[in-house]
């Protein structure tokens, strides 16, 4: 599955802050934009496993590219 990710300036020792949006108080910094994606994709991936149950059902909500 594939979430928005709103990208900010970090501050202090990291250049970067991600956040994804769609789930609530997941976020990630890093040095460079590499390494705080690859935290925010452990980050997902560990908020997914925390708070979606097994059985969920989930109503999709369709974008269409730009």
């Amino acid at each position: 599955m594939k979430y928005e990710v709103a990208i900010e300036p970090g501050s202090g020792a990291y250049a970067f802050s991600l956040t994804v949006p769609d789930l609530p108080g997941c976020y990630a910094v890093g040095k460079t934009l590499e390494e705080a994606m690859r935290n925010l994709k452990e980050a997902s991936v560990i908020w997914v496993k925390a708070n979606v149950k097994p059985d969920a059902r989930f109503r999709l909500r369709l974008t269409s590219a730009r």
